[in-house]
């Protein structure tokens, strides 16, 4: 899984934010948009795929750095929440 793209890094099952992690760079922490769709998609689809842990682990991760370091609303966190 290529987390880069939203500026996490994985390593096994912990998936955690990049130092270089920001508002500015990376559109998923920002209220709105398409990221928020294909994040839903990711973590339905790893769990789709026999990935159930790492599902969680990435549903763990968006959740809790999309309401600590962005301003992601809660109706896509609640997406996120009912993915699997």
């Amino acid at each position: 899984m290529q987390c880069w793209t939203f500026g996490l890094e994985r390593e096994n099952y912990v998936i955690t934010e990049q130092p270089n992690l920001s508002i500015q760079t990376h559109i998923w922490l920002k209220a709105g948009g398409h990221d928020h769709l294909r994040i839903t998609r990711m973590i339905r689809t790893l769990f789709l795929c026999h990935q159930p842990e790492l599902a969680r682990a990435f549903q763990r991760a968006v959740v809790e750095i999309g309401t600590q370091h962005g301003v992601v609303s809660e109706t896509p966190v609640q997406f996120w929440r009912d993915a699997i």
